[in-house]
């Protein structure tokens, strides 16, 4: 008889709670820009960016996003060596184009939010997932759609090799760049 009552009470609490689920939505990247210094430029912190830019779907317009995630594919050619790099991420503060330039941004190199960013290490080797927590930039973006300028990806490293070898180029990245956000189930619907 007990059996009973807890079969019909977790029946009861998995109909009431099948409301409150989480779902995952995986977003690709609608632009890409991959910006390089200047040549005259010998500042090491002056490496390759990337800019990318996903369009949150309308269905989770104004919903909460539990936790935002940009992940990134980075694969380096056979027989080029492993190495580790550290990527920060910032929000864009303007907008830009797929032919951006260095000098093309209010600030050169980009025109950031240092306030909206994440920073992860990453091993680059044959198969490596970059992935960086960008919950607030998605909630940001998916509150005020009008913010929504991308995020750029600066490697912080002074050896660019394995950067330059992973052959980031645009249409590169947005094969293997995705945002996914994590939404309540109904806005999802």
């Amino acid at each position: 008889m007990n059996w009973k009552l807890f079969v019909i009470g977790l029946i009861v609490s998995v109909i009431s709670g099948a409301s409150s689920y989480a779902k995952t939505i995986e977003v690709g990247a609608s632009q890409v820009a991959v910006i390089v210094p200047q040549p005259a430029d010998d500042d090491p912190s002056h490496g390759p960016r990337v800019c990318i830019k996903f369009d949150l779907p309308q269905g989770v317009a104004g919903v909460e996003i539990g936790f935002g995630d940009l992940a990134l594919s980075i694969a380096l050619p056979a027989g080029a060596d492993d190495s580790l790099a550290i990527f920060e991420a910032f929000a864009l503060s303007s907008s830009w184009n797929a032919g951006v330039g260095w000098i093309d941004f209010p600030v050169p190199g980009g025109d950031l939010d240092s306030s909206l960013y994440s920073t992860n290490t990453v091993w680059c080797g044959r198969d490596s997932l970059l992935s960086l927590d960008v919950t607030e930039m998605a909630q940001r973006w998916n509150l005020h759609p009008e913010e929504n300028f991308g995020v750029i990806l600066i490697p912080r490293r002074t050896d660019w090799r394995a950067i330059r070898e992973a052959r980031f180029m645009p249409e590169q990245i947005r094969s293997r760049a995705a945002l996914r956000i994590v939404v309540p189930g109904r806005a999802a619907e």
